[in-house]
Parts: C-alpha cells; structure tokens; sequence
C-alpha cells in the first residue's frame, strides 16, 4: 500500500516501522506540505478502536501517543522524522488504513474523529486497500483554527491486557483445524529444536527468533488455526533472510501475526521445504 501511495497520491515517506518495533504509528512522510500519519491495519474491528484502562495499544490511544510525541518534538525516531518533514504550517492527516472493516468500526472510528480531532487539531481519513487501490472510506478537518508551533495538551491513555501464560507446544496443538495441522505444528517445532534454532512460544502462535543486525526477532512464526485451508498458516520475515515475496513451492495464506509474508503448508514436503529454503 505505502508504494502505491508513492507512485500515485505522491506520498513522500520518511520513517516506517517496518520491523514492527512497537512505534505509534506504522508510516509517517507527506503529501504536498501535509504532514501525514499511517497506522496500517490488516482488518479493524470495534475492539481496537477506543481507549480503554484493561485494552492496550487502542487507535484512541497509539493517535494520542503518537500525536503528543511529535507536537513536543520528542526525541524517538518517528518525532524526528516527522518534524524534519513538517513545517507545521497545516495540522497533521492521521490515517487509519486496513484491508477490511466493520460496519460497526466504521461508525466508531467517525465517531472516534469527530469527537478527537478539534480537541487534538488534526485531520483525518480512513482509507480501505482493495489489493490495487486505495478507497478513501471517511475524509475530515480538525474543524479549529490551525497556527504554527500551537500548544495542544493530550492526554496520557494507558491501557493494560492481562495476558495468559505462553501455551505449550501440546496446548497449540488443541488450536488446530485438522489432524494433518496439528502434525505439522509439532513438526514445526520438533524441526526448529533439531536445529539448534531458538523458539518462543505464544498464546496463539510459536515463533522461531534470530539475530538480524544485532537484535533478537521473530523471523518465521506459526499459526494454528489460522489457514482457512486445513494445513498450517506461516509467517516469514522475508527481508530478514533476504528474500523477495515468494518461497517457490508453497502457496500464499491469509494474513496472520505480524510478519511480512504468509504462507500455508500443506505436507511434510512443504514444511521441510521451508526450513530448508530458509536455512541452507
């Protein structure tokens, strides 16, 4: 979607959170003087859309954040870059950008604008990606008189999940859609341990880490019950290991986790493919 915008709505791009590093916002550059703020999005639903004390990572809250941090010209990387682009001349376009939403969050997510924006004087779009375009679903103005270097006060919104203990290799299992899933996640794991490769276990997932320039990251991650296909749902960190979007033989499955490619196994074949493709 980001090289889609590039090529035809000029988005010029200066900082993304590719590596998914926990930033406030997933995309920052410009269009025109137009400071602009992305949070992508596979799919949105009500449950992410307003801030609450026991939900974390909210829009309501990540906008808040991420906003207070470059009106004050906060030192992280995404405050810099924004305010190496921003001349603050015009209020900032936050962005809410997925593949599919619900009727509900569509109407809670206007809501959500309309009540915020004057308040924390910025503009507002959510734009839908068709797979080869972008849809523009809701298009706003802050509504208040916008002046260079303005003091806007946002509130600090923490909210807190309570998380379950990482499930076991047996637990995931139980995740499974079919037998044939079930085997080829403990397979999965059996294969990443054989090799001396580090796993780290999840409530719905398992991941095998890596050092890439340095830090310890999820490179390739499973998903039970996630394929839609009986077979077992993959995520691959293909820039991790050098690659382009594809791996050959296997095919592609629904978005999952927070990898940048997906793929479903379907055989022993396929997932000793994989490792073999990914570790010579």
């Amino acid at each position: 979607m980001t090289s889609w915008l590039l090529s035809h709505w000029g988005y010029e791009e200066a900082f993304d959170d590719a590596e998914a590093l926990g930033a406030r916002f997933d995309s920052v550059g410009r269009i025109g003087q137009q400071l602009v703020l992305i949070e992508y999005k596979v799919a949105v639903g009500t449950n992410i859309v307003r801030h609450r004390a026991d939900r974390a990572m909210s829009l309501e809250s990540k906008i808040a954040g991420g906003l207070r941090s470059i009106y004050d010209r906060a030192s992280d990387a995404l405050s810099e870059c924004a305010n190496r682009v921003w001349d603050r001349e015009s209020p900032p376009l936050v962005v809410v950008a997925a593949a599919s939403f619900s009727t509900e969050a569509l109407v809670e997510l206007r809501c959500l604008f309309e009540a915020r924006s004057a308040e924390w004087r910025f503009d507002y779009a959510v734009w839908r990606w068709t797979g080869s375009g972008v849809e523009e679903l809701i298009r706003g103005q802050t509504g208040e008189q916008w002046t260079p270097n303005q003091v806007v006060a946002l509130p600090l919104l923490i909210g807190r999940t309570e998380r379950g203990a990482p499930r076991t290799v047996e637990e995931l299992s139980v995740l499974a859609e079919t037998d044939l899933e079930r085997c080829l996640i403990e397979q999965f794991c059996a294969v990443a341990s054989a090799r001396g490769l580090t796993l780290k276990r999840a409530r719905t997932s398992v991941a095998i880490q890596a050092r890439v320039g340095g830090k310890l990251r999820s490179v390739l991650a499973a998903y039970p019950g996630r394929s839609g296909t009986g077979g077992l749902n993959v995520g691959v960190d293909l820039e991790s290991f050098g690659r382009s979007n594809e791996l050959g033989e296997l095919e592609a499955a629904p978005p999952a986790g927070f990898l940048n490619a997906n793929f479903v196994l379907m055989s022993t074949s396929d997932l000793e493919y994989l490792f073999r493709t990914l570790w010579p």
